[in-house]
């Protein structure tokens, strides 16, 4: 599962890099066409473990209010994901919304079940 990440890089990570004195070594990571960021979106998903994409938004904004919606859902991960959930929440905010957190619960319970019946 993957919350607000910013799979497609952040705009402001390759601003940073481009033009502070001091750099972050994570802003390279995220970054804009980083050779993290490409590496992660070159590798495909096993078929065999569910991939679940979760992102957040606020309204009248173009994102979370830290990542870019276009960031975190790219449409190549969007086709791998056993299924997209969307949110209302902001970029941090959603780790402590009760419909997320519940979701996020049954996502890891039936994965738990799922894993142990397999085992059997």
């Amino acid at each position: 599962m993957t919350i607000n990440s910013p799979m497609m890089g952040m705009r402001s990570a390759t601003t940073s890099v481009d033009y502070s004195p001091i750099v972050v070594p994570s802003w390279r990571d995220v970054a804009e066409d980083s050779e993290f960021i490409r590496k992660i979106l070159a590798w495909k998903w096993p078929a065999q473990i569910p991939y679940h994409l979760v992102f957040s938004y606020q309204p009248g904004e173009s994102g979370d209010g830290v990542v870019a919606l276009g960031s975190q859902i790219p449409i190549g991960l969007q086709q791998e994901a056993a299924r997209v959930y969307g949110f209302q929440a902001t970029h941090a905010g959603i780790l402590g919304d009760p419909v997320f957190l519940a979701h996020f619960e049954s996502v890891i319970s039936l994965a738990s079940h799922t894993v142990a019946t397999s085992a059997r």
